[in-house]
């Protein structure tokens, strides 16, 4: 999320200039805005004080503005985030491969769809073995990404017919468009169950009758056995 941090400064900064410098044009609104106040403050004051005061309330409303209409933003519009994020962007439907820790065997597989929601990128997924029978779903509770570096916390999440839980890191590959692929592992609590991760995006690899039904269950149960048979043990 740096990176939208740093836009939404850049942004707050650039307006804030902006309306310095206009004030520094316009010096006459602030003496316009005194005569307004004067008469509502109880005790004498300098005007140079109430400019100094509306000058900090203008800029407090800018920031503020800044702020809110950044996160409305994200939060409701897809191309938004898009420009938001650019080369970061790592929402969407990704395949992953389940690899044992030591050995490097093919464990299980995974569908995973990642989404930003109220401030953060929401990870939701299922996993199937081989045979393509389900294992678990899950849903990340809580998650932190920086530097294309996804960490989450997750948990079983509803209609899943098995139970877990622990912490997975994903890296995602690092380009200058939208990443097609990502390594990462995960660690199961209590089982002390660990593995590694090896995913793609989903589109990439779907055929073209699949691509439009990635949010598909059926779908994304056939395209990780596919994806399984296809990955060299």
């Amino acid at each position: 999320m740096e990176r939208f941090e740093r836009i939404s400064e850049r942004v707050s900064l650039g307006l804030a200039v902006f309306v310095i410098t206009a004030a520094a044009f316009k010096h006459e609104i602030f003496h316009d805005l005194v005569g307004i106040i004067a008469p509502y403050v109880g005790v004498t004051v300098r005007a140079e004080t109430i400019e100094s005061i509306v000058a900090a309330m203008v800029l407090s409303a800018v920031f503020a503005f800044v702020e809110i209409g950044m996160h409305y933003s994200a939060g409701n519009y897809r191309w938004f985030r898009k420009c938001l994020f650019g080369p970061q962007d790592i929402e969407g439907f990704w395949v992953d491969v389940v690899r044992d820790v030591d050995s490097g065997a093919v464990l299980n597989g995974a569908f995973l769809s990642i989404d930003y929601e109220q401030g953060e990128f929401k990870v939701k997924g299922d996993e199937w073995d081989q045979n393509g029978k389900h294992l678990y779903a899950f849903e990340s509770l809580y998650s932190r990404y920086e530097g294309r570096v996804l960490k989450f916390v997750f948990g079983s999440s509803a209609g899943g017919s098995g139970k877990v839980e622990g912490n997975a890191e994903l890296s995602f590959a690092v380009g200058r468009r939208k990443p097609t692929a990502f390594t990462g592992f995960y660690a199961e609590n209590g089982t002390g169950k660990e593995a590694k991760l090896v995913g793609t995006l989903a589109r990439k690899f779907a055929h073209d009758d699949e691509r439009e039904k990635l949010s598909d269950f059926e779908v994304q149960r056939k395209m990780v056995v596919r994806y399984l048979s296809e990955i060299k043990h």
